[in-house]
């Protein structure tokens, strides 16, 4: 497994933890099945709550729509049948992208 080039940007105190915690194959690697794994059952006919809507601007969407793709094909996510989803939001990253 390869590991990225990123020990620069790793404080040293974590630097023994590269291969570990910083490796994207590792981190993208879906761990096996376990008698913990569940499904959350949907109960028939129950109302939801209502809640506030933020659009996003085209950017937003767009790297959303990228992390979804990628992680929907991945196989570490999977489509809903909620009607609820999950809040999430963007963190700039130092050289301004999302």
């Amino acid at each position: 497994m390869e590991v990225e080039k990123t020990e620069g940007n790793i404080p040293k105190e974590y630097r023994d933890f590269n291969e570990q915690v910083f490796n994207k194959a590792i981190f993208e690697k879906l761990l096996e099945r376990s008698k913990w794994d569940h499904t959350i059952e949907l109960i028939l006919n129950a109302t939801l709550k209502d809640c506030k809507v933020y659009s996003l601007n085209v950017k937003e969407q767009e790297e959303l729509n990228k992390f979804l793709e990628e992680h929907l094909k991945s196989g570490q996510i999977q489509p809903s049948k909620s009607l609820c989803m999950a809040l999430f939001f963007f963190m700039k990253k130092k050289d301004g992208s999302l």
